[in-house]
């Protein structure tokens, strides 16, 4: 048996994603996706690349992201 032609290749999944754009998404549920896509941890690293760009820094202001004392 031969490979499908790739009309038939673009046409499935055109389908498909015709199907994933159908698909409920309500508010922050993204189950419909599980399984679908799985990525490795990002080839960067923030926590380093925070400390070099605060080391430059002369002022900081912490925008309630968890850091500062509210004393």
């Amino acid at each position: 048996m031969s490979d499908p032609a790739p009309q038939d290749e673009e046409q499935q999944l055109l389908e498909q994603w015709r199907a994933e754009a159908a698909a409920p998404v309500e508010g922050w549920n993204f189950s419909h996706l599980a399984g679908r896509m799985v990525e490795d941890e990002p080839p960067w690293d923030v926590a380093a690349m925070t400390r070099d760009a605060l080391s430059a820094a002369r002022h900081v202001v912490d925008m309630g992201t968890g850091g500062a004392s509210s004393t």
